[in-house]
């Protein structure tokens, strides 16, 4: 597997702006390739839950009471709350699970904020293109 941004990749991380190819071998992928990457395949993995998700959604009445059954799912199904001792072999040491929480929190963020810029940049290209041109007789301020 390689990791290839620059001119071959399709577009979808402008901020690069590369004119040339860079290639990394999977282990040393550049943090945008990576990102993207792991971006790309847990987006993929997700939709497998889509029918099953949404039929709890729907069930549970709202987002708030969906992320209530979640946990409560967590809690007695899991070892998820657990709090790991010395020499146990299940749960998570101290901060762990709420660090997990936040850091699927942040990833699905930041992907928001992504698309939102994406389709806000959309939206200022295709603006562009409706501009009427320039006036030409515009005034100007040459001396005589």
């Amino acid at each position: 597997l390689q990791w290839i941004h620059g001119s071959e990749r399709d577009g979808r991380d402008k901020a690069l702006n590369d004119k040339q190819t860079t290639r990394h071998t999977q282990l040393d992928p550049c943090i945008h390739c990576k990102q993207l990457f792991l971006s790309q395949a847990s987006m993929q993995h997700d939709t497998k839950y889509d029918e099953v998700l949404l039929n709890v959604a729907g069930q549970c009445g709202g987002i708030a009471p969906l992320l209530d059954t979640f946990f409560s799912f967590l809690y007695r199904k899991t070892d998820f709350f657990h709090i790991m001792a010395e020499g146990e072999n299940m749960g998570f040491h101290d901060g762990v699970a709420e660090k997990l929480v936040l850091r699927a929190f942040r990833k699905y963020e930041a992907a928001s904020a992504m698309a939102r810029q994406e389709r806000s940049a959309a939206g200022a290209a295709a603006d562009g293109e409706r501009l009427p041109p320039a006036a030409g007789g515009a005034a100007s301020s040459s001396p005589p």
